[in-house]
Formats: C-alpha cells, structure tokens, sequence
C-alpha cells in the first residue's frame, strides 16, 4: 500500500516512517524541520497544515491509498489556544474531505485526554467529558466515519525537543522526580503504535469509526521506576499522590 505520513518529523510520526516503510511504499510530510534519521525516507517539505492545500501537491503526486494524520500540537508545549483550535479541532476535518473527496482511507490519531480522567477505563461508547483546553480541542477535531481515529497515549522518542515523558525524563539523569501513584496510564510506544498501523493497513481496510488501542493499566510512578531500572538512569523518584487522574482506556474490542 501506498501510505502518506503527516507529521513525519513527530514523535509517532517519524516511528511510523519507519516502521511502515518494511511493508509498503511510505512517504512522509513535514512543514520544514529535517533530521539525520528522515534521510533515507521520501519526504514532502513545505507542508503547512494552517494550509491544508499544501497538501495537494504531495497527494498529486505521491498517489497514496492510505493518509496517517500524525500531525497536533501536544498540551506540553503549552501551545496558543489559537493553535490548539486550527491545527488540532480544524484540520483534521478539513483533511477527511481532501481525504473523501479523493477516496482515501483516513487514519487519525486522537487521544486520552478526551476524558477528565475522573473515571478511568472509558470505552468508545463512553461520553467524551475534556475540561481543559487540549483535550477538547482533540475531541473536536476527530472526524467522522469512513475515518479511523485511533485513541491511546504514546511514549516514545522524539527527534527534537524533549516535550514528551520520555523525552523528559531522560533529561533528568541523576536528578529527583515526582513520580504519582495515583495517575493511571494505559499508553503503548510510539513502536506498537507503528505495528497497531501496518497491522490496520495491511489486514483491516473496512476498519473504520474509534478504536481505543491501549496497554494494561500502570501508575506514573512505577511507569517511571520501570524505565528507570531499564535504562540505567540512575534518577531518584520520590512517590506522590496529590495528583488524582485515570484516563485509562478500555483496549478491548
């Protein structure tokens, strides 16, 4: 299959890249940001999705039977609510008539924090309750069927910056962390989320509507003693819990 990238320079984005490219002819967008590791990959430079018929060209030419929307401003980098509104809430319906209009089969990438996390294990049927600026901004940008959006949370690497948990907490090496024990995570890595893809393009076309794709349920804390003790980082971790959040998600289908 012929698979388009959004957003290939981003911490699921640039795994996805890599990883789908095993299987199928991928390529990637991005708007101008280049990394050592994007090289060996067709990339389409220039693509701003404030623009979205930046688009055209790329899908004009690269023909893709599969677009991958990886593209969103994340809560950590603690964007605009102007931001927030275009590029997470606007877009991505803008790309799903683009995407329709040409018969392409759309796969979104969406989040937990649609829910509070006053809950947790929330299923697809479950009613979307966001309460802060992020969260709903993703919750209004997730497109109708014949889309796929995919809910989860990610852990993973990035290219550039260090906005992401991981990413963060490798920054702080033999330093001190609060780690809390009572917010619940269900997030899978940047990797599984590259497998979850290949798997829904290669052997599930007519999958389409939400899909929560999720992990077994593990506390902040432990999460970060597991990475700790993995990657020798040598942090210490001091337990907290002021923090009260479980946005976990129901994986099963």
């Amino acid at each position: 299959m012929r698979v388009l990238v959004l957003g290939a320079s981003g911490m699921a984005g640039h795994k996805l890249l890599e990883h789908l490219s095993k299987n199928h002819e991928v390529a990637g967008s991005v708007r101008e940001f280049f990394h050592p590791r994007l090289a060996p990959y067709k990339l389409y430079n220039g693509v701003d999705v404030r623009n979205p018929n930046s688009l055209l060209e790329p899908i004009r030419e690269f023909q893709p039977e599969v677009v991958f929307n990886a593209v969103g401003v994340v809560k950590q980098a603690q964007p605009r609510l102007a931001d927030l509104a275009e590029i997470n809430a606007c877009f991505p319906h803008k790309l799903a008539s683009i995407c329709k209009a040409k018969n392409l089969r759309l796969i979104h990438l969406s989040t937990d924090c649609v829910y509070s996390g006053r809950r947790g294990q929330y299923k697809e049927t479950d009613t979307p309750d966001a309460d802060e600026p992020y969260g709903m901004s993703k919750l209004l940008g997730e497109p109708e069927e014949p889309a796929l959006t995919i809910r989860t949370s990610l852990l993973g690497r990035e290219l550039r910056g260090r906005v992401g948990l991981l990413e963060w907490f490798y920054a702080q090496t033999n330093g001190e962390v609060r780690g809390f024990r009572k917010a619940v995570f269900t997030g899978i890595t940047t990797l599984e989320l590259a497998r979850v893809a290949d798997l829904v393009i290669s052997r599930n076309p007519g999958l389409t509507g939400m899909w929560h794709v999720a992990s077994e349920p593990i506390n902040k804390y432990t999460l970060l003693q597991k990475i700790n003790r993995e990657a020798q980082l040598d942090i210490r971790i001091e337990a907290d819990d002021q923090l009260q959040c479980d946005r976990s998600l129901d994986g099963n289908l």
